[in-house]
């Protein structure tokens, strides 16, 4: 098993990839893409930082509050969230730090740098350890759809197959999204 871990997107074939994991929606490559689940993205802070924020319950509450921010994911002045009945809350941002990978932005929000979001499974033990803390709980940033991409026309190796099962298996099962749930 050899593992990449970029946060860009990298052509299957000219890398020679078996699959790519990817969030979001896959842009139309010709290749097989496979759902494997819908992940939020919770707003969150270290400790720290969360305690001199006091409560918060809606993001209007962190307007002028520190920010980080994934560098190839979000681009704009504002963060808009959508709140448990689908409003929406637009909050704009005072950036501290960004970083090109989800690992980088991670290490920024342990580190107390700033508020951000990052897809659950990335933060999931973060949160049931209480190195970082769910803000707005009711909140989120967004709902990505976690794919396998595959390209097409290729035969794959049972090893891919057995990649795919467990990797499946982890987002069905729930072990991630319990352990964030009862973080919550």
């Amino acid at each position: 098993l050899d593992i990449v871990t970029d946060d860009r997107v990298q052509d299957l074939i000219a890398g020679g990839f078996d699959v790519a994991v990817r969030l979001g929606a896959p842009r139309d490559s010709g290749n097989v893409i496979k759902r494997l689940a819908v992940i939020a993205e919770p707003i969150v802070a270290a400790p720290r930082l969360a305690e001199s924020l006091g409560e918060t319950v809606h993001p209007s509450q962190l307007r002028g509050a520190d920010w980080v921010r994934h560098a190839l994911v979000s681009s704009g002045q504002t963060l808009t969230f959508v709140g448990p009945r689908g409003e929406k809350e637009t909050v704009p941002l005072s950036l501290r730090a960004q970083a090109n990978s989800g690992e980088g932005v991670r290490a920024l929000l342990l580190s107390g740098v700033g508020i951000g979001a990052l897809p659950e499974y990335m933060i999931a033990d973060d949160l049931r350890r209480g190195a970082l803390i769910r803000l707005c709980p009711q909140w989120e940033w967004k709902r990505v759809s976690l794919y396998a991409e595959l390209s097409s026309g290729k035969r794959r190796p049972r090893r891919v197959q057995v990649f795919l099962e467990a990797l499946k298996a982890a987002c069905t099962e729930g072990t991630w999204q319990e352990r964030t749930a009862a973080a919550s």
